[in-house]
């Protein structure tokens, strides 16, 4: 009888051991797919820095579509709470303003660096610090601009032009 399984055994351990090897490598195919998904996605989140164009509030508050989907780099007062913008003062025209959107990760980062500053970077409960900021601008159409008396305010900001922050590199303190 020990003969007869030995004899069985020898015949199968071929077969099994072709199935083991497909099985170990459809495993590491899998851990190799899984592993290159997660590192393509969390470095398509923080672009190359040769990729990125410096440019300046003022050029794209005058002309978003221009930068429509480009990741750029840009410098200005980053102003407000809840609600950000990146402001520069030196634009000769209404429109300085472009609105800035964070994610949860990037609000982090801004705190941690702005705790480092005097206050907080905060003045009278809004952060009014410089900031250096990377991501990516989209334009928003004419159709979403608030009308003038929409807000409370003698001259409510119409933003052109919004930047949705990947990553948030440097804050200074703020200074009128």
């Amino acid at each position: 009888m020990n003969t007869n399984f030995f004899k069985r055994l020898s015949r199968r351990i071929p077969r099994l051991s072709a199935r083991l090897a497909i099985a170990a490598l459809t495993f590491i195919i899998g851990i190799s797919l899984t592993a290159w998904l997660f590192f393509t996605t969390i470095y398509s989140r923080f672009p190359n820095r040769e990729q990125l164009e410096n440019v300046s509030v003022c050029e794209v508050a005058r002309v978003p579509g221009k930068f429509e989907g480009r990741r750029v780099r840009l410098q200005g007062s980053l102003v407000g709470f809840h609600e950000l913008a990146l402001y520069d003062p030196s634009c000769h025209n209404v429109d300085n303003y472009i609105r800035v959107d964070l994610d949860q990760s990037s609000r982090t980062e801004l705190v941690r660096l702005a705790n480092k500053l005097e206050n907080g970077g905060l003045q009278d409960g809004n952060f009014m610090l410089k900031a250096e900021l990377v991501g990516r601008v989209e334009s928003i159409p004419e159709s979403s601009l608030p009308l003038g008396n929409e807000l409370r305010s003698p001259q409510p900001v119409s933003y052109r032009a919004r930047v949705v922050v990947f990553s948030v590199d440097r804050v200074e303190q703020f200074e009128k």
